[in-house]
This record gives C-alpha cells, sequence and structure tokens, in this order.
C-alpha cells in the first residue's frame, strides 16, 4: 500500500493545475488541509497564540502522510492501521477500527486521549504501539482516505461512519475520500455519492463539502448534535431527498460499486436475463436525491 500511495498515486495527483485564474487542488491530502484551514478558520488563528492545534484521527493511515504534509502543522495527528507501513511503526498505532472502542463522552477527553496515547502498549509481533479504545468527542477531524472500499460489508461502512460521529466533537468534520469507479457499472460512482450522502445525514452528518478530484471524489461532512440531527431529518430538503431513495434498511446506503460488481459475478445466467437493462437505468435517477452541494 506503501508503494501505492507514493510511487503510483501521489505523482499523479499532486500538482496543482490553473484553470481560467483558479488554483485547483489535486492532492487528496492539500484537500482536506485546504478545507480544515477554511472551516476552522477562528480555530487556527487561536492557535497561532500559541493554544493547541487541531486534533486529527486519520484512519487506515498506512504512512501518517498528514504529519509529513507541508502544511500538515496545523494538526496534532493521531494515525491508525491495522498494518502500518515498514518504517512508520513508530508514528503510527496498530489498530482494527472496527473493533476500536469508543468511551463516554467525558468533560476530561483532551486529557483522557493524552492518557491512551501514552499508555498504549508495543506490539512485539508489528513493532508499534496499539490501540483499543478511545474517548468519545476527542477529534475536531477523521478522515476516510480509500479506507471503506477495503470494507467488504455495507454494514461494516456504516458502523466505521457510526463510530467517526461518537469520535468527533460536535461541528467537527469527518472526511470521506473515494476513489472514483465509473468504469465498474453504467451508471458510474454518482449513484453511491448521494446514497452514501444520505446515510450521513441518518447517522448526523451534513455534507459541507463536495467535490471531484482527478481519480476520486472527496465529501466533508460536519457533524450535529443528536438535537440538529432530529432538526434535519424533519427539513423539507432531507424529507425530499430521502422520499427519492429506496431503500429498506440504513445500511444499504453505504453500499458500493465493488458490491455490485461482486453481485453481478454471482449471478447466474437466468438471473442476468431478468437484471435491470440498460435502456431502463437512467430512469432510476429520477429516484435519487438533486445534485446539488450543500454549503
Amino acid at each position: 500500500m506503501f508503494t501505492l500511495a507514493t510511487e503510483i498515486w501521489h505523482p499523479k495527483n499532486s500538482e496543482t493545475r490553473n484553470e481560467s485564474s483558479k488554483i485547483k487542488i489535486e492532492c487528496r491530502i492539500a484537500w482536506v488541509v485546504d478545507k480544515t484551514r477554511s472551516y476552522f478558520h477562528d480555530k487556527l488563528e487561536m492557535s497561532r497564540q500559541g493554544l493547541s492545534k487541531l486534533r486529527l484521527l486519520d484512519v487506515g493511515s498506512c504512512y501518517n502522510p498528514f504529519k509529513n504534509h507541508q502544511d500538515g502543522d496545523i494538526f496534532e495527528v493521531v494515525a491508525l492501521d491495522l498494518c502500518p507501513a515498514s518504517g512508520f511503526e513508530d508514528e503510527i498505532y496498530r489498530c482494527d477500527f472496527l473493533d476500536l472502542k469508543v468511551s463516554s463522552e467525558s468533560a476530561q477527553n483532551e486529557a483522557s486521549l493524552s492518557q491512551v496515547l501514552q499508555h498504549s502498549s508495543v506490539n512485539p509481533v508489528y513493532g508499534c504501539k496499539e490501540i483499543e479504545s478511545l474517548p468519545g468527542s476527542s477529534f475536531d477531524v477523521v478522515v476516510f482516505s480509500f479506507f471503506l472500499e477495503y470494507l467488504p460489508d455495507p454494514k461494516q461502512r456504516m458502523k466505521s461512519c457510526e463510530k467517526a460521529w461518537q469520535l468527533l466533537k460536535p461541528g467537527g468534520l469527518l472526511f470521506i475520500l473515494r476513489p472514483d469507479s465509473n468504469r465498474v457499472t453504467p451508471w458510474g460512482n454518482i449513484v453511491y455519492i448521494k446514497k452514501l450522502t444520505l446515510g450521513l445525514n441518518l447517522l448526523g452528518f451534513r455534507r459541507k463539502f463536495y467535490e471531484k478530484l482527478t481519480h476520486l471524489w472527496c465529501i466533508g461532512c460536519v457533524k450535529m448534535t443528536e438535537e440538529e440531527t432530529l432538526q434535519y431529518k424533519s427539513s423539507p430538503k432531507f424529507m425530499k431527498d430521502s422520499s427519492k431513495v429506496d431503500y429498506d434498511e440504513a445500511f444499504e446506503l453505504f453500499r458500493i460499486s465493488q458490491d455490485v460488481k461482486t453481485e453481478l459475478r454471482n449471478l447466474n445466467s437466468k438471473d442476468l436475463q431478468q437484471a435491470t437493462p440498460l435502456s431502463a437505468i437512467p430512469e432510476l435517477f429520477e429516484q435519487l436525491p438533486c445534485n446539488e452541494d450543500e454549503n
């Protein structure tokens, strides 16, 4: 994964392009940093006066790119990975995020997090420290960069997003970076972005940022309080969007293109004859929420 990220992915997506006199960020890490700066502007101004940095949890970090990014000095990074890249054992905590326990919220979460990190034990096999639990509401930013795609089941993806909500402070940001998968299904990736947005709404997130970069989709969501979530679910926009999406269980909204690809492989010839014809695909779009970005 380290080689894939640093030798193949990064060189193709690290430049900025000048289009119509505007600088377009293509690097996924720079995009997160840029959106974080714009959202937490006042907080970052206070940090220059000697106050604490923004706490960022990088899930599936691999090689801790935020710590080593030129503009990553605004963060206090906690990087997690089930299998950290070789040579980065001192920077990354080994953790199975699905099994991570999130403690109840308390006023001492800042101190609790420091204690957890200080008392984490070293795994003798992997040579890095391990984390089995983290205090809730202790992070300003949580990042899933090409993380959800490695989970084989939509229930696991939903569980991960629920856990991110628990770990974030109210008003904190969850960033989900996903590869573009237009070649996997006839209708491309936009369907899954729409459904994912609705699924995140149900969990208590409101989409703030949404942008298509080269080969990937970038989503930034704000954690709402439980009261704000209830109000949002009763809003005309949410009611309109949810009425256009057909699903029986909330976890179905966290399906991704690879799920469909697997299902298609498992279909026998009789099932294929009964599958939705390509000519009917445009009608499916009428059931989707509107394609307007939230600001």
